[in-house]
Parts: C-alpha cells; sequence; structure tokens
C-alpha cells in the first residue's frame, strides 16, 4: 500500500468525527414520519406488513423493550445495522486486497446516502446490513469457489427479504455471474445452491403466510402497483441520484471500472473485477430501466453501490493524491450535513430553514397543540375524542408517537387512520375498521384545507366546528414552519 501515514490519520479521523455526528443526530432530531410509522409497527408486531416485511418492526420493538420510547431507541438498530454493513464491506475489501478495508469504513462514514440512512431507522437499514453481508459470502462462493458459504449466502437473503424485497436483485446478479463466468453447470449443479434457497424460502416463509392469509397485498403492493402507476420520465434524477451518492469522484471509479485496461496493477483480478461489475450494474439497470417511465424513489439505488465501495477503496490504496481528493470531499459533505441537521434540529438559521426544511417541524409541540384543542373539545362537550389526521400515515404515526412519549399527559385520546372515512391510510386499515365511533367526537386533522371538503369526508361526517387553523413550528424555535387545519365533527350515522 502507497498511503503514508500522514494521509492516513485524516482518514481515522473523518471516520470517528462521522460516527460522532451519527451519535449526536439520532437522539437530538424528531422522528421523520416514516419512522413513527414504523415505530407504530412495532406496537402492532405481525408476521408482515402491507408496505414492508417486518425485520424493521421487531428491530425497534427490541430497542425500545430496552431503552423505551425515544428517538434514540428508535434508531440506535439503525447504527447497529450501519456497523454490520461497514463490517461486511471491510471484510470483502480486506479478502481482495489488505490494508484497503479502512477505506471501506472511510466511505461508508460520509457518502450522502449511507450517512443519510444511518441517522434514521427504516427498512433500509437491516437491507445494507444483510445486501452487504449477503455479497460478502456470495463473493466467497461464486469467485473464491468456497461452496460451504452457499448457507450463510442463503440465510443473510432470507432476512434480507424479511428486511426488503429488493434484495432480491441478489439472484439476477448472481445468475447473470454465473453466465458470464461460465460457471452455471460447475455451481448449480451441486446440492448446495438448492440447500441454500430452501433455508431463505424457510426463513422468508412468515412474509409468504402473511401475505396468503391477506390476498398477496403485500407482494402486489411492491410489484404490480409499482408498474401499473401513472407514466413518468425520470432517468435524470436517478442519475442525479447516483452522482450525490457516489460524488463525481465516485463517478470517475464506475466508469473506470467498466474501463476494459482498467485492472490495479497487482491489486485485483478479472473475476473480481467481474464480480464487482455485474452486481454494481445489474440493479442499476433495472431501475435505469424502470425510470424511464415509472418514479424512482430516493433510497432504490443506494444498496446495489455496495458492491462498488471495496473497487473504490481499493483504488484509495494506490495513492497519496488519490485518497487527499477523497478526505477533501469528505471534509466537505460532512461539513454540509452537520449545517443541514443543525438547521433541521434548531429551526436556525430561519431563512434556511423557512425556504428549504419547513416539513420538519416540532412534532413534540404538534402533539402537545393538537392535546389541548381534544381536551377541550372533551371538557366542552362531556364525550370521549378520537383523532382522525386526513393524510395517510404521517400526522397519525407522529402524534402516536409523541403522546405516548409525553409524561405529563392526563388522558390519552385514540388516534385512528382515515380509512374509517373510506380513504386509504396503508397498515391503519388493518389496525383499526371505526366500529365504535358512535357518540364520539371526531377530531380531523390536515396540513391541506382542501380536504375537508371532499366527498369522503363530507358524506361521512356531521361538522361540530368550523375548520379552523394553528401554527405548526420549527423544532427547538419560535419560527413558524406552516399552517395545520381542524375541525370537530361526528360520524354521519346515514352514511352510504
Amino acid at each position: 500500500m502507497n498511503i503514508t501515514k500522514k494521509s492516513f490519520y485524516p482518514t481515522i479521523f473523518i471516520i470517528l468525527s462521522a460516527f460522532i455526528i451519527r451519535l449526536f443526530t439520532i437522539g437530538n432530531t424528531n422522528l421523520l414520519v416514516e419512522e413513527a410509522y414504523y415505530w407504530n409497527y412495532a406496537n402492532h408486531l405481525d408476521f408482515s406488513y402491507l408496505d414492508h416485511p417486518p425485520v424493521v418492526a421487531y428491530l425497534i420493538k427490541l430497542s425500545t423493550a430496552l431503552f423505551g420510547n425515544n428517538e434514540f431507541a428508535i434508531r440506535l438498530p439503525g447504527l447497529i445495522c450501519w456497523m454490520i454493513t461497514a463490517i461486511y464491506s471491510f471484510k470483502l475489501s480486506e479478502l481482495i486486497k489488505p490494508k484497503s478495508g479502512i477505506f471501506t469504513i472511510f466511505l461508508l462514514s460520509f457518502l450522502p446516502f449511507f450517512f443519510i440512512q444511518s441517522i434514521i431507522m427504516t427498512p433500509d437499514l437491516p437491507l445494507l446490513a444483510t445486501w452487504s453481508s449477503c455479497l460478502y459470502y456470495l463473493y466467497l462462493v461464486l469467485v473464491r469457489d468456497k461452496n460451504s458459504y452457499w448457507y450463510l449466502a442463503g440465510i443473510t437473503f432470507g432476512i434480507g427479504m424479511l428486511s426488503k424485497y429488493s434484495i432480491v436483485l441478489l439472484v439476477p446478479s448472481s445468475l447473470i455471474f454465473l453466465l458470464y463466468t461460465k460457471q452455471i453447470s460447475k455451481k448449480l449443479l451441486t446440492k448446495e445452491p438448492y440447500l441454500a434457497t430452501l433455508l431463505a424460502i424457510i426463513i422468508f416463509s412468515p412474509v409468504i403466510y402473511w401475505n396468503a392469509t391477506h390476498n398477496w397485498v403485500s407482494f402486489i403492493f411492491q410489484s404490480t402497483r409499482r408498474f401499473s402507476e401513472a407514466s413518468e420520465f425520470t432517468f435524470h434524477q436517478l442519475i442525479g441520484l447516483l452522482t450525490l451518492f457516489l460524488t463525481p469522484l465516485g463517478l470517475i471509479s464506475l466508469y473506470q471500472l467498466f474501463k476494459k485496461q482498467q485492472i490495479i496493477k497487482n491489486q485485483i483480478d478479472q473475476k473480481t473485477k467481474s464480480f464487482f461489475q455485474i452486481f454494481t450494474l445489474t440493479p442499476l439497470l433495472f431501475f435505469a430501466a424502470f425510470s424511464l417511465s415509472h418514479e424512482v424513489k430516493f433510497n432504490w439505488i443506494g444498496p446495489g453501490l455496495l458492491a462498488i465501495i471495496p473497487w473504490i477503496a481499493i483504488q484509495i490504496t494506490t495513492t497519496d493524491k488519490k485518497l487527499n481528493h477523497w478526505i477533501g470531499t469528505a471534509v466537505i459533505l460532512l461539513l454540509f450535513s452537520l449545517s443541514l441537521i443543525i438547521c433541521i434540529a434548531t429551526g436556525k438559521p430561519r431563512p434556511v430553514y423557512q425556504a428549504i426544511f419547513t416539513k420538519f417541524i416540532d412534532w413534540n409541540k404538534f402533539e402537545k397543540k393538537v392535546t389541548s384543542i381534544a381536551n377541550n373539545l372533551t371538557k366542552e362537550y362531556n364525550k370521549s375524542l378520537v383523532v382522525i389526521p386526513l393524510d395517510k400515515y404521517n400526522i397519525a404515526s407522529e402524534l402516536a408517537f409523541y403522546q405516548t412519549k409525553d409524561n405529563n399527559l392526563e388522558s390519552y385520546h385514540q388516534i385512528v387512520g382515515r380509512n374509517v372515512l373510506g380513504l386509504e391510510s396503508l397498515m391503519y386499515k388493518y389496525w383499526y375498521n371505526g366500529e365504535d365511533l358512535q357518540d364520539k367526537i371526531l377530531l380531523l386533522i390536515s396540513e391541506e384545507r382542501y380536504i375537508f371538503d371532499i366527498l369522503a369526508v363530507k358524506n361521512n361526517t356531521v361538522p361540530i366546528t368550523k375548520v379552523s387553523k394553528f401554527n405548526a413550528m420549527a423544532p427547538k424555535s419560535n419560527t413558524k414552519a406552516k399552517n395545520y387545519y381542524y375541525q370537530a365533527v361526528k360520524i354521519n350515522v346515514t352514511r352510504p
């Protein structure tokens, strides 16, 4: 390795600094609406869910059982999953080129996708952990011909399928690699891959069972429904995400990965390079094709980039100059990320927050305001009250979490999904069907004023009060973020 100690120490500093930023962030920022939604998963444990498999719920449930209902406990499993991802990426890189592994951890510490994912808790975190571990075992099987590792590949793949279905893209990647390297008959005429597949199916079977008893809704939700959505060209967005996630330096490395003459001398063999190429390109091509007529989500292409991380790390080991370029990039990205985190966490500086980040409100204050409104209505009408947010899951999820976290509450108000009014509410429609809403006050809440006037709301409710509004505030400040609207109604007993 040609890296000097003078360049190596900043690498360690970047890794430690990024980890400290992570620790600060996971306990000092409000939950994203998605995180609060998955916390509600954990309060309704099941074999699977409409929009995701169950591992994210199990991890949150375990962590909150140990450390309480707080932001740190919910996000801690995500940080641990990031560490598992880093460990397996380190192991893969070290296997190929000793002393390059530290640079995989370096890259995973600051590259935007992996940094962002490690400070929130979503199904992408266990997906990253299982993708990286399965990738490591597949490398041992497919490149190093160690067939006994098929079983660990099958186990990690099965857990990955319990995390997020997109890990299935490792299957075509593996088959294409076997075809390209002319190993298909050699590998697939042995018992190991079939027993590994059986292991994966057994591990994944709870999700299969849940789908079988729920009309296959989760599989449909994540497959045919995606392809039936309105046509939209987003290929340019995919290229933008790829540039953001890898940075221009990473794009240069991606280009060099596919140059015929670009095999780092005495560092990497052609079979290993083919492994990186195929396991990087296959997921990218799938989402590129999808983006020609459909929207590509922010988090879809990230896991597939794990296959290129060791390649970039090995390139970094060749010269101080390459490492210094990456260190400069890391410093810029971490300072920028820290600035954004501070703005989101504090609402300051106010002009920046109000221009960009009003989506991130102080949900603690929001919950207290809604609780105050609900308490006043309960006292005024002497009836129990149910809160019905009029979006799919955002407000309901945040209110449920921060109401549970609020130790000063004298009484809790039930929060249900808008499915009781005939509107889509994802998993909330499975958790409550609205059978006992008669003789209760319903407090409707929405970020959008118009939704109070749509037919589903008009036909199913009878107004008690007019539509009013209140201000949602920025976190830890008195800066106004946006308006929310509310109305007290009762259920229309003569509704169609």
